[in-house]
């Protein structure tokens, strides 16, 4: 039952950046441009504007949920893996959601000036990142043969489009670095795009707070990274394991249990 659970926790994961990622972006380009020209918020209508709203906000807590929800499974599925406390669980929460508010505020606003390089962007980004899963992560425990490997690259790259997801358990300490590195060279440079497309004259409070909640929210996002790594993720996992010798078997029991302690260790920063 875990085990399907956790499944059913990939495909919602999945479910939900084809899903809710894609319609936070479309919204909050459409919000983004209705404050940049106020005529059209005003013949469009408030109603409207604040479902919008509504809709951004639900789809980043969806984002941000599932991807919680998702490493919390992974880890009661997994008999060798403690579980998370709460504390972990909220900070992961509000890690995954300030991740993606960075993120989708940032290719929203690349997208309310210049759509179709966003959507190159976007691509070339979904291109990369299937070419190093493919040739970096092999032998995940979701794939039987080579070419599964290769669609579930593929279908895992289209998900770090918006954020990552470790395909199979280790030390993450590195690619963690290196994804939010290019992340914030993009965010940046979508940022800066759309800084110098528009005049801060026209409207400082859309100018200016838009650069201020992309940075802000990065890096509260690797604020809360940090913080879960290196205080609320279980490093230390202690299982008890009941092994049978069969080799000492005499004439009246069948052999006898010998209980042994399995300390496994990880590093800092792990899949999971």
């Amino acid at each position: 039952m875990l085990d399907e659970d956790s499944n059913g926790a990939l495909l919602r994961l999945f479910h939900c950046f084809l899903h809710s990622a894609p319609q936070a972006i479309i919204q909050l380009m459409f919000l983004i441009n209705y404050a940049t020209n106020p005529s059209t918020l005003h013949d469009l209508g408030i109603d409207v504007a604040v479902l919008q709203s509504w809709t951004v906000l639900s789809s980043l807590l969806s984002i941000a949920w599932a991807l919680t929800s998702y490493h919390r499974s992974v880890r009661f599925a997994r008999d060798d893996k403690e579980t998370l406390s709460s504390i972990a669980v909220l900070i992961g929460f509000c890690w995954h959601l300030m991740s993606a508010v960075a993120r989708i505020l940032a290719l929203s606003l690349l997208a309310s000036i210049f759509p179709t390089w966003m959507g190159i962007i976007c691509a070339l980004h979904w291109g990369v990142m299937s070419i190093w899963l493919a040739l970096s992560q092999h032998q995940t425990a979701a794939c039987s043969n080579r070419c599964e490997e290769l669609l579930f690259s593929a279908a895992l790259g289209l998900a770090y489009v918006i954020a990552f997801i470790s395909p199979r358990d280790g030390p993450t300490r590195y690619i963690y670095l290196a994804y939010y590195l290019v992340c914030f060279m993009e965010n940046i440079g979508a940022l800066v795009v759309w800084c110098v497309a528009n005049n801060s004259e026209d409207n400082p409070l859309l100018y200016y707070g838009a650069a201020g909640a992309q940075l802000t929210a990065f890096l509260l996002a690797i604020l809360f990274l940090l913080i879960y790594y290196r205080y609320c993720h279980p490093s230390t996992c202690t299982k008890i394991l009941e092994i049978t010798d069969i080799g000492s078997v005499d004439h009246d029991k069948p052999g006898y249990s010998k209980t042994y302690t399995h300390v496994s260790q990880s590093h800092n920063l792990s899949s999971s």
